[in-house]
Order: structure tokens, then sequence, then C-alpha cells
């Protein structure tokens, strides 16, 4: 892969919206790729940080904090070390190489997150409604662009990283 390349990792159809945000406002070579369950998000990002010359510039991976949900005990020190950008947003960064990681995630779930997010949407939307409806989901997003950008760039744009 060559340099300025990003690539964002996410979860699911809902994650994708907010993917395709981020790689508008970022600019360069931004690819979203859909990984699967969080577990295949943190394998496939850590992998691709590993692979030393080959691997991108920079890497966000987009997981739902979800607290009723076991995490991957390999990467379950990201829970002790993620930085509170809000009260439902926390970003995990890492560097590897001349890679960086940035883990961002969603609490408790993208659904809930982005109706947290939302304070000037007026009529009250109900979580799963958006989780089963990928339609309504990116109508919110939309009607919420300025809020949602805000929080995305406060996030994305911390200069501390831990080293791996």
């Amino acid at each position: 892969m060559s340099g300025g390349e990003t690539i964002i990792l996410y979860e699911c159809i809902n994650d994708e919206a907010i993917a395709r945000l981020i790689a508008k406002t970022k600019g360069g070579r931004t690819i979203p790729r859909h990984a699967g369950g969080k577990t295949r998000v943190l394998e496939k990002a850590y992998k691709l940080a590993s692979m030393g010359k080959a691997s991108p510039d920079q890497i966000i991976a987009l997981i739902d904090h979800d607290p009723e949900a076991r995490w991957p005990k390999s990467h379950s020190y990201i829970r002790t070390k993620m930085e509170k950008i809000d009260e439902h947003t926390y970003v995990f960064r890492e560097k590897h190489g001349d890679t960086y990681l940035t883990i961002l995630i969603f609490s408790p779930r993208l659904e809930e997150w982005l109706l947290a997010v939302c304070k000037t949407l007026k009529k009250r939307v109900d979580p799963s409604a958006l989780h089963r409806n990928p339609k309504l989901f990116k109508e919110i997003l939309d009607r919420c662009g300025d809020e949602v950008q805000s929080i995305l760039r406060r996030a994305l744009t911390g200069k501390h990283y831990h080293t791996a």
C-alpha cells in the first residue's frame, strides 16, 4: 500500500455510513472496508498495522463499546486505556512503526450514540429501529451532520498515541 493511504474498518452497514462520512471529510486515499464484528475489526486492524512497510499510513477501526458483550481477551486492554472524548465517544490510539492506528468506540452502541449526539433531533426514535433501518440511520446522520462531524474531528485529531 502506498503512502497517504487510510483504511477505515467497520462492523455493520450503519458503521459504513460513518466510515464514508470520515472518508469524505478526510480527503486523500481513504478506503472504507467491512470487516465483520468487533473481534474481526480489531484483528484485521492489528494485522494491517503489523505489515511493516506495506501497512497503510493510518488505520481507523469503528467499533461499538457494547458493555454487555465480551471483548476479545487479546484486545481487552483497550477498554482500560481508551480516552474519553465525551459521554458516548471513546478513542484508543496506537503507533505501529510508521502506521497510526485509531480505534473509535461508540457507546453503548452506534445507534444509541447517534441519538445521544443528535441534540437537535425533535422526535424520539427507538435505537433498535435505527439498527434495523439503515435508511433511517442515514437520514438522522445527515440531519445531525455538524454535531457528528464535530465529535469525529475531536476524536480523530488527537496527538497522543500509545506505542505498540
